[in-house]
């Protein structure tokens, strides 16, 4: 989606479903503004998404780890994390 310019605003777990018969997975629930204007709206999403794993009950450290290696398979993924690794440092205070 992000090689595409596309983002989806706040791409929580809770809005992912995933269909494995088919594997398919769908995102819900989008988005149109983003709260931080600092990032991107990929680094946004990238963000958001992380910050959910942690807002997730009991998740094995596999499911990060997962998602991060199936993000990594984008495009601009590599030049996404960059970005939000370089606003976060920026912002340390948040960490």
């Amino acid at each position: 989606m992000h090689d595409y310019g596309l983002s989806h605003g706040r791409p929580a777990m809770r809005d992912i479903t995933y269909e494995p018969e088919l594997d398919k997975i769908t995102l819900l629930d989008w988005e149109n503004s983003r709260r931080w204007p600092e990032l991107t709206p990929q680094g946004w999403d990238l963000l958001i998404f992380v910050h959910s794993y942690f807002g997730e009950d009991n998740l094995p450290i596999s499911y990060l780890y997962a998602m991060m290696n199936g993000y990594s398979s984008a495009r601009t993924a590599r030049d996404t994390v960059l970005h939000v690794k370089e606003i976060l440092r920026k912002h340390e205070y948040l960490l």
